[in-house]
């Protein structure tokens, strides 16, 4: 018995709080364990960017009356269209799919010979699709002739019946190459 006072004692001096070991030191002050946290700052929000304007200036290609044309257009960021004029009114497009009005032309997407990949037959001589459509600047081909009302371009000093035609695929100065087919010799 006198064992288990002792260690009780003994567990009493560890647990409890400790005394000053000078009476001129103050005691420690206890452990605030409900105070409220000091309110914490919230982060400053990111600086603003500066707007982006809605509108930018882009350059739009078609054919009309069988040459290229190139006008300045809006084009809104927000949307994706543009905006030009063209014979006095204004054209709205689609600027990355090509959807809305489409102007000028005939294109050949629209053409039955061009869907089904058959050969054309222009000054002269059989042309063939060749590769994929591409897109060129109004400066880098000039009319060579028309297939069923659809212009046919090449490129600038070529021959008057060239190796490459382009026929317009759509607005944009997209351009479907075709390749002068080679009789075989026999």
């Amino acid at each position: 018995m006198r064992r288990l006072a002792g260690l009780f004692a003994t567990l009493a001096l560890v647990t409890a709080p400790a005394a000053p070991l000078l009476a001129s030191e103050p005691a420690p002050a206890p452990a605030a364990q409900d105070a409220p946290a000091p309110p914490s700052k919230a982060p400053a929000p990111p600086p603003a960017k500066p707007p982006v304007p809605a509108l930018r200036k882009v350059s739009v290609c078609y054919v009309h009356k069988g040459k290229l044309v190139e006008a300045k257009a809006d084009y809104d960021s927000a949307t994706g269209k543009a905006t030009f004029e063209h014979e006095g009114k204004t054209v709205t497009v689609e600027y990355a799919t090509y959807q809305g009005v489409h102007v000028g032309g005939p294109y050949a997407k629209e053409q039955p010979w061009y869907k089904d990949s058959k050969e054309v037959r222009l000054l002269g001589k059989r042309y063939v699709k060749y590769g994929l459509p591409r897109v060129l600047g109004v400066n880098e081909v000039t009319s060579a002739g028309a297939y069923k009302r659809v212009t046919f371009f090449k490129e600038p000093g070529a021959a008057r019946a060239p190796e490459i035609l382009y026929a317009p695929v759509q607005m944009f100065c997209e351009f479907q190459p075709y390749q002068l087919v080679i009789p075989r010799k026999k």
